[in-house]
């Protein structure tokens, strides 16, 4: 769990030197998150010898809830702070 968030943080860092906005460097790290999420499930997905279109719902469905909790996110630091 701890190795995964690697991935996630180094992008929020490049984003961060690269000049975004706190908002925007934490999007970024999360996008990444939800990238590697969806791949975790796709793969897991495989390992259960899921084919067509259950392997596809699978990763959809992560890729969703990973989406779901940016928006979530989002809603709560720009509505409600």
């Amino acid at each position: 769990m701890v190795s995964a968030s690697f991935a996630p943080l180094l992008a929020l860092l490049l984003a961060q030197l690269a000049g975004a906005s706190a908002l925007v460097a934490a999007n970024v790290g999360l996008v990444a998150a939800v990238v590697l999420l969806t791949f975790y499930a796709w793969s897991a997905s495989r390992a259960a010898q899921f084919r067509g279109r259950q392997l596809l719902v699978v990763a959809s469905v992560a890729a969703a809830l990973g989406l779901v909790m940016i928006g979530l996110k989002d809603l709560v630091l720009i509505h409600f702070h």
